[in-house]
């Protein structure tokens, strides 16, 4: 159930990116971990929707029990990612606000 692609993502973390919360869930349903560390960066499916400010797909991994304070090989967490590569805006602001709470 956690097999990687080529490039070291899971399915979990190919739907948190592409915005899909409910094939992530499903996924997670299925028995994938949604905590899997995965991609070049070492990171998780958290990280990357933290990222691109998909608050709904982190809200869903938050609850699923994704680990909140995984370092990636950058030194960075969700929360980091969310500050330094967001836009500050709206979805960004969502998702810093389910992070911290």
């Amino acid at each position: 159930m956690n097999a990687l692609e080529y490039q070291a993502y899971d399915v979990v973390t190919i739907a948190a990116v592409a915005d899909d919360p409910e094939l992530m869930s499903l996924a997670i349903e299925l028995g994938n971990d949604p905590g899997l560390v995965t991609s070049p960066y070492l990171g998780t499916a958290l990280i990357a929707a933290a990222h691109l400010g998909h608050a709904e797909v982190v809200r869903r991994l938050i609850h699923a029990g994704a680990p909140l304070n995984h370092i990636n090989n950058l030194h960075w967490t969700a929360v980091m990612e969310a500050v330094v590569l967001g836009d500050g805006g709206p979805d960004h602001q969502a998702v810093l606000d389910a992070l911290l709470s």
